[in-house]
């Protein structure tokens, strides 16, 4: 019988990897502490083009779990999920507006009221690329590169997720974001 390693023990825990008595795992990974952000916001005239910053990250953070949800008032709308750098006043430059997801159309606007998960969902652009498994747990980082980022190392930087509609609201609608992680620092 053959024993095999998980990147715990080994390098990237890959089948032909042996053990190595020198890997030391990431913290995140190996013993992270799950932590929990949650932001809301209440764009009252959302409009094409328009962003809603919702949450921090630093960039060796990895993302578990990332929720959204609504009060269902709108029934008119689109909106794409993504990551901006976080710049000097959360201004910076994006790095793909649907890097985490896309799937968010008029009708997912009033059923994304039960709250689905960005990471779950078959729209997700971050899933598209890396499968399910794969995807979560990724540094930020490392979630950037599904969009313009083109990161090799972690920059030691911050970066949003940001609520872009792609189709303006047509009525106020209270959007939430809830964010399960473990954190990089």
């Amino acid at each position: 019988m053959a024993t095999y390693y998980s990147n715990h023990y080994s390098t990237n825990g890959l089948q032909a990897d042996s053990y190595d008595s020198q890997v030391r795992v990431n913290a995140g990974i190996g013993h992270g502490r799950l932590r929990y952000k949650r932001a809301q916001s209440t764009p009252t005239s959302a409009g094409t083009g328009d962003t809603i910053r919702m949450m921090t990250f630093k960039s060796a953070d990895r993302l578990i779990e990332l929720w959204i949800s609504t009060d269902g008032n709108a029934t008119g709308g689109t909106i794409d999920l993504g990551m901006f750098l976080s710049g000097d006043n959360h201004d910076g430059a994006s790095l793909g507006a649907n890097n985490i997801n896309s799937f968010m159309d008029a009708a997912a606007l009033t059923t994304i009221a039960n709250r689905t998960d960005a990471f779950g969902e078959t729209g997700s652009s971050a899933i598209a690329v890396a499968t399910e498994n794969n995807a979560r747990g990724l540094t930020m980082w490392e979630i950037a590169n599904f969009g313009d980022g083109t990161y090799t190392v972690d920059p030691m930087t911050e970066f949003d997720i940001v609520v872009t509609p792609t189709v303006a609201f047509d009525a106020a609608n209270i959007v939430t974001i809830e964010a399960y992680y473990t954190s990089g620092d």
